[in-house]
């Protein structure tokens, strides 16, 4: 073959054949991009498109190249054509193949993740049926919890008051024997225990279903504290625990429901007694600190380990050494005064040292008439 009819049969059918099959690989590229779309596969295929164009043009270059300046080199151009071509026809047959092959794969992509998606659903959708069931589950127990606190509450309260008749001699002048009374102290620090446990559980039904209403309003500590003392005394005169209230006086007025705050001081005060050594001491302190009233209330009494200070306020939870001593609880009463604190915008804290005692940190906005009274 002469070097002009090789130079004819490049000119005139190689650059043709290589401008169509460029249109052609850049369609079927385009096309296969678009079926990839939105799959990893999509960013392989414009970046592969584009080096078989540049392979395939810069073979074609070459052997034109050495065809228009090198008219000796034609053992040299022949072979350049043959690889040009050749190159050419496997990039076509390769493209043709992996697009089929990738489309394929695709569609296994598709599939799985409509697989994946359906199986989503229907375990969000069970999930979704277990939690409406775990929820009436959980009001059911909650509605049982509070029938049961509310019939309990009643005769355990009848019981203290007439145990409280008897040991204090309210109804009765006649002198009771050392043994029965001893009894019925026994039976009145018991039936303590029950009066509070029926009371936390209906708090704690109240408290859950959000049934708890809370009434903002200026609430005198004073009187609550006095009142607090009073209530504990028969307790702390068993165990001998004296009760020392708060030598500043008077304390500020601070925003909060009265009811509430009353509850959460007897609650820490019962607590105070009941974990405190005997001829222990309760005593009370305040703070005031960036707009609020901070409530110490302090005892002599066994404290709290170390590992057990993060989880006092959660619920059920007690101390071991708590656990170990003769005081029966249920883990209630610091949750609850932990919500009912939160409730009127305040906070809580605890610091203690095993075998030291206790001292409970409570802060309650100050009202805003204590700055009139100054």
């Amino acid at each position: 073959m002469s070097l002009e009819t090789l130079r004819t049969i490049i000119l005139s059918v190689g650059w043709p054949v290589l401008v169509v099959g460029s249109i052609f690989i850049a369609i079927q590229g385009w096309l296969f991009y678009e079926s990839l779309k939105g799959s990893i596969f999509a960013r392989l295929v414009l970046p592969s498109v584009f080096g078989w164009l540049v392979t395939m043009y810069s073979l074609g270059v070459t052997a034109t190249f050495y065809m228009v300046n090198d008219v000796s080199g034609a053992t040299i151009v022949l072979p350049i054509f043959l690889v040009w071509f050749v190159t050419f026809v496997t990039l076509l047959a390769v493209t043709f193949r992996w697009s089929k092959e990738a489309v394929k794969l695709h569609h296994f992509y598709d599939s799985l993740e409509q697989q994946v998606e359906e199986r989503t659903a229907e375990l969000t959708k069970a999930h979704k049926k277990e939690l409406a069931n775990e929820k009436q589950i959980r009001k059911l127990k909650d509605e049982l919890l509070f029938i049961a606190a509310h019939e309990l509450r009643s005769p355990v309260n009848a019981i203290k008051w007439g145990l409280d008749a008897f040991i204090t001699e309210r109804y009765t002048q006649r002198d009771i024997p050392d043994e029965s009374m001893d009894l019925l102290k026994n039976v009145y620090e018991r039936n303590e225990h029950l009066v509070s446990l029926a009371d936390n559980l209906l708090n704690i039904a109240r408290l859950e279903e959000g049934a708890l209403q809370i009434k903002t309003e200026e609430v005198d500590l004073n009187e609550i504290i006095d009142d607090a003392i009073q209530e504990t005394q028969p307790l702390a005169k068993n165990t001998h625990i004296h009760i020392l209230g708060p030598k500043k006086r008077p304390l500020p007025h601070v925003l909060a429901d009265k009811a509430m705050t009353k509850e959460v001081i007897v609650n820490l005060v019962n607590n105070a007694v009941k974990y405190n050594k005997e001829n222990g001491v309760v005593s009370f302190a305040w703070t005031e600190k960036s707009r609020a009233l901070v409530l110490e209330v302090k005892d002599t009494g066994i404290g709290i380990p170390a590992k057990d200070l993060e989880r006092m306020f959660k619920k059920f939870h007690r101390a071991d050494n708590a656990k170990r001593g003769h005081v029966s609880g249920a883990g209630l009463g610091l949750y609850i005064v932990k919500k009912l604190v939160t409730k009127m915008k305040g906070s809580i804290k605890v610091e203690s040292m095993e075998g030291k005692g206790s001292v409970f940190f409570v802060s309650l906005p100050l009202a805003d008439s204590n700055e009139k009274q100054r």
